[in-house]
């Protein structure tokens, strides 16, 4: 995990320079109500509406006394200025953020509501940006400028190898001779605890050399204590698998991750699992993750908004059980992941969010019951690992990745998808091939399916494997089954190796197994059985062809009830 953190780490030194810039909205973006001006609700779009249906306010008083400038029904916001003095300030220091703006008749700073022109001092506990929001009857703008939060001289607290704490007395105490910044180095438990409700004493964290697990705690609601730590090295965890027990433990009480607003950096993992928060506002910094990131199980999420400066995920993406969310609306920054995984998102409809990301390795779709087409996918290059496209059963086509894949897979699986009908976006495919180190005994852990494998299974409208017709290597196992449509096998009549067992089974329509006879077959198993278009001799002819050349009793060869539908 440490490689992870020092991948990752070389990018602090290329973080934002305090900058401040202007850019056009619709409107002032929102998560719930609270986030919008009085007047105004939070539409589904993600903007604020005026409550009576339209998208502004006319001018009028503030409660602090200071008047809204008079918007004019022509005139479009302009901010003018937007600036933080000093830019970059010690831990514990103030800063003066200054704005000027035209046309506005309301204005929000972090989405408390201001006057349209002025100056206010914060102390923020992290590097972070700050962001204005200004809006008229007309439309709105959107500013931002950052401060750098330094901690020059940070006191080191060492935790040796892990620190596990169980109860709010054991957390007060542990750094409670500590006064301003510091680091922890060694990991860090806080876990299983009936009575940890806050984490106050941890004020002043900028920075873990190790792992943060936060998991199993019955009382804990918030992470407000947490709002200067920048830096995980390693692993970062709200909630957590235990694979001793199978099971996810969360922490049952927690609504808000608010307290992770200075985050920017984690070298390691970063899952937040199983845990009712409410949304993912206080990741709005988070720039990078070295490892994986998994958010999973949170199901009050509406959207993945507060991820708008996720650039890089080093390991796999996961989006796994987030039956709210209907876009990826919040990643249009992010450029880069190792794995692409989104399972079990009931509706999602929408990836257009991702039409930035460009280096990726693997893709995993998985039980996507509403997702249609893979619109927003088509500048993903490079993809060479396992991909997975199972049980989304509106996927209509896959071309958006045609320009995807490299000429080896090291897994391919498409399975359960009742309205795609076309492969032709693997037409460059050659070779699914098998890491040297990988073997089929952990193949339970993987759907039962060995890597190197293909896998053509149960997609109603399936007509025709055209796409895979430049194939000719396949290091393991080989299966078409339950493809009531398909007609032919004749496109992977180029595949001279087969490395493990050929499966074809129960497709309705199938009328031959044009399959090269001259195939390398590794075996042991060959099953050609319940395809009642296919003539029984042509698939015992593919049989003989296969294992005639080798030893007796070398292969397990089931050619059984096919031409069932023939005269």
């Amino acid at each position: 995990m440490r490689a992870h953190a020092h991948a990752a780490l070389s990018t602090l030194a290329a973080l934002f320079i305090s900058v401040a810039c202007q850019t056009p909205v619709p409107a002032t973006t929102c998560v719930v109500v609270d986030d919008c001006p009085p007047g105004y609700r939070c539409a589904e779009e993600g903007f604020c509406v005026s409550a009576d249906g339209g998208s502004g306010a006319d001018g009028g008083s503030m409660d602090d006394g200071s008047v809204r400038e008079d918007a004019g029904p022509t005139l479009p916001v302009e901010i003018v200025n937007l600036s933080a003095t000093p830019s970059t300030i010690e831990w514990g220091s103030a800063v003066q953020i200054s704005w000027e703006t035209r046309h506005a008749s309301t204005c929000r700073l972090d989405g408390v509501e201001l006057a349209t022109t002025g100056t206010v001092d914060r102390r923020p506990l992290a590097s972070r940006w700050f962001v204005l929001s200004c809006q008229n009857a007309i439309g709105a703008a959107r500013a931002q400028t950052e401060v750098t939060v330094q901690c020059s001289s940070p006191q080191t607290v060492d935790l040796g190898d892990v620190t596990e704490i169980v109860s709010q007395a054991e957390l007060d105490a542990l750094v409670a001779d500590v006064n301003g910044c510091f680091e922890l180095v060694g990991d860090l438990q806080i876990h299983d605890s009936v009575d940890i409700f806050e984490l106050s004493a941890l004020g002043g964290l900028t920075r873990v050399d190790g792992d943060l697990d936060l998991w199993g705690n019955q009382a804990l609601a918030s992470l407000d204590g947490l709002e200067s730590l920048a830096l995980v090295t390693d692993d970062l965890r709200v909630g957590r698998f235990i694979s001793a027990l199978d099971t996810d433990v969360g922490n049952p009480a927690l609504r808000t991750v608010r307290g992770l607003s200075g985050l920017r950096l984690v070298g390691g993992d970063l899952e937040l699992q199983d845990t009712p928060i409410e949304s993912l506002a206080g990741l709005e910094q988070l720039r990078e993750v070295g490892g994986q990131l998994v958010i999973e199980e949170l199901l009050p999420v509406p959207d993945l908004r507060p991820l708008a400066r996720l650039e890089r995920v080093g390991s796999r993406l996961e989006l796994d059980d987030l039956p709210v969310v209907s876009s990826l609306t919040g990643l249009e920054a992010l450029v880069s992941v190792d794995k692409l995984f989104i399972d079990d998102m009931v509706n999602l409809v929408d990836l257009t969010a991702l039409s930035n990301l460009g280096a990726v390795r693997s893709i995993a779709l998985v039980n996507n019951n509403q997702l249609a087409d893979l619109s927003g996918l088509e500048q993903i290059r490079g993809v060479s690992g396992d991909v997975e496209i199972r049980e989304c059963d509106a996927l209509v086509s896959i071309a958006p990745l045609a320009q995807a894949f490299e000429p080896t897979l090291e897994r391919l699986q498409i399975v359960g998808n009742d309205r795609l009908s076309s492969l032709d976006a693997f037409a460059g495919l050659q070779a699914v091939v098998a890491d040297a180190d990988a073997t089929c005994e952990v193949a339970a852990a993987l759907n039962n399916t060995c890597m190197g494998s293909l896998r053509v299974v149960n997609n109603g409208d399936l007509a025709s494997l055209a796409g895979l017709g430049g194939l000719t290597q396949i290091d393991a196992d080989l299966a078409v089954m339950d493809n009531p449509s398909l007609a032919s096998l004749a496109p992977l009549s180029s595949v001279v190796t087969l490395g493990g067992d050929l499966r074809v089974e129960a497709n309705a329509t199938l009328g031959d197994v044009a399959l090269n006879p001259a195939c390398s077959f590794a075996g042991p198993d060959l099953t050609v059985k319940d395809n009642p278009s296919l003539a029984q001799a042509s698939a015992q002819e593919l049989a003989d062809a296969w294992t005639g050349a080798g030893p007796p009793g070398s292969f397990n060869v089931t050619v059984e009830n096919n031409g069932t539908a023939l005269p």
